[in-house]
């Protein structure tokens, strides 16, 4: 089994995972990606503008 992690680096030294799964075949699902991306626009960057 492999396990693979998607994340997203925002700002200085954070970093967040947004996806973490147990692989059973090569290819990511895209269904999978699509989540990551979903989470990755939610995040908060505590950034002022």
């Amino acid at each position: 089994m492999t396990g693979r992690a998607l994340y997203v680096t925002v700002t200085g030294k954070r970093v967040i995972i947004v996806l973490c799964a147990i692989k059973k075949t090569q290819t990511t699902p895209k269904r999978w990606i699509d989540l990551a991306e979903t989470r990755a626009r939610t995040i908060d960057t505590g950034e002022t503008t």
